[in-house]
């Protein structure tokens, strides 16, 4: 008999836990700009999760798997899991983290970068010197260069540039000066021997 009111009990517990992590948690603030120190989650009964204020910012407006955080007293942006546990550093773009673009967005780690989905799964391994955000299901990549900065913005001067597809297969090799980004038919502009090109990308 005890055994069975302990099954019970285990298999209710775990169906709570189950059902309490597939809440999706909402962005909450005391401030209408969304001030520093002002964001934290709730869950669909209203209850805190994450109070306002651990976090300098949160940038996620619904929390399923992951959020985009910033933490108090470091530089960068990070995603956190539902237990808050630290899964990767997320690439800035502008003032603020990297956008999903084709259901990736990009990460850093040793100063390379990579790619990830809103489930924190690390999709690409960060290992590129330069990578922009997918688009149309291409990214541009570039491997060696150094990085400069230009007025407000860092630009990478050389490297060998080229386009992986989701899969992180390369549909262009990295050879060449410079690339943008692949538009809806498939063209795209890079540069060779110092002069724009367009090329056709393939899957």
């Amino acid at each position: 008999m005890k055994n069975i009111l302990y099954l019970c009990l285990s298999c209710l517990l775990s169906i709570t836990i189950a059902k309490a992590q597939n809440d999706v948690l909402t962005r909450v603030s005391t401030s209408i700009e969304m001030e520093p120190y002002t964001t934290g989650y709730i869950n669909s009964a209203g209850d805190t999760i994450i109070p306002i204020g651990k976090y300098s910012h949160c940038f996620t407006k619904e929390f399923d798997k992951i959020a985009i955080v910033s933490i108090k007293d470091q530089p960068g942006f990070y995603a956190i899991d539902r237990n808050e546990k630290l899964l990767f550093r997320v690439h800035r773009y502008d003032n603020g983290p990297d956008y999903v673009k084709d259901g990736l967005f990009r990460i850093i780690k040793n100063n390379k970068t990579g790619y990830a989905n809103m489930n924190g799964e690390i999709v690409i391994q960060p290992k590129f010197d330069e990578a922009l955000p997918f688009k149309n299901g291409y990214a541009v990549i570039c491997k060696g260069g150094k990085k400069q900065k230009k007025g407000e913005y860092i630009t990478r001067d050389g490297g060998k540039w080229g386009y992986i597809n989701t899969s992180e297969k390369y549909v262009v090799q990295p050879i060449y000066e410079s690339a943008r980004s692949v538009k809806e038919n498939g063209e795209a502009k890079v540069m060779k021997n110092g002069e724009w090109i367009t090329i056709q990308v393939k899957k």
